[in-house]
């Protein structure tokens, strides 16, 4: 019991709206057949893998909804609850207004007090993706010389979304996505931040641009941090960018 619950509070720790990490990919038929079985680890592996993937089809989600449906007529114990509230999850991911019914009768339900949560925010989680899964997948400026992740990364940095831009970020950071076209975007980013104002969200978006485009270290951008922290960019951010110069060169 020790043990399961340990791995209980190490998987919490990488899943959520923070989470940028987690990055595996799998086509829709692996997920379809993840989703089909009785696999826990799994699922929740594949689970964090949907954050930030774009992916919105019907054809794995609906799969996630039905398992929820079919848990949620059983008593279950503390772990079978933590599983069925990873599934309702990963139903916001999706964006699909199809499922935003099943997650509002959760929430209005007499479900355990932590699914009842879990649905209110994946219906905060719907609402996001709604917008953000379009821009991901948006094929405009797809790069043939990237991965699809890769690609994904890039259009969320394009955006005119903060909360994407930032979670792009921490994602290159956090697995170490050095791809040229990827470090050459931030660069622009950077050099010219349009949505950057003297507030939380801004202001730590551009930082974890800055750290990952410092993190890999590449003497060519060496300048655009100096050029940060010789601005008049707001004051917390130029010593977020001093640290980062003085870590990474």
């Amino acid at each position: 019991m020790k043990t399961r619950l340990l791995l209980l509070a190490l998987s919490l720790c990488f899943v959520g709206l923070n989470n940028a990490s987690a990055a595996t990919h799998y086509s829709t038929e692996q997920y379809q057949q993840m989703f089909q079985t009785n696999n826990i680890a799994q699922q929740k592996k594949a689970i964090q893998s949907l954050y930030l993937s774009g992916i919105n089809n019907p054809a794995i989600f609906d799969i996630i909804s039905s398992k929820i449906t079919s848990r949620l007529q059983q008593t279950g114990d503390k772990y079978q609850i933590d599983d069925t509230a990873w599934l309702i999850k990963a139903l916001g991911y999706s964006g699909n207004e199809k499922y935003r019914q099943q997650l509002t009768d959760i929430t209005e339900g007499d479900a355990p007090r932590k699914i009842r949560r879990y649905a209110e925010a994946a219906l905060t989680d719907l609402n996001q993706f709604a917008i953000w899964n379009p821009i991901l997948n948006d094929k405009a400026h797809y790069d043939a010389q990237l991965s699809q992740a890769d690609n994904i990364l890039a259009n969320a940095l394009r955006s005119d979304i903060l909360e994407l831009k930032r979670q792009a970020a921490k994602r290159i950071y956090n697995d170490g996505v050095y791809q040229p076209q990827l470090l050459a975007l931030l660069n622009q980013q950077l050099l010219k931040p349009t949505l950057l104002g003297n507030n939380k969200l801004a202001i730590d978006t551009y930082a974890w641009m800055a750290k990952a485009l410092g993190s890999a270290s590449k003497p060519e951008y060496k300048a655009t941090l100096q050029q940060i922290t010789q601005g008049d960019a707001p004051k917390k951010l130029r010593k977020y960018v001093s640290k980062y110069l003085k870590q990474y060169y």
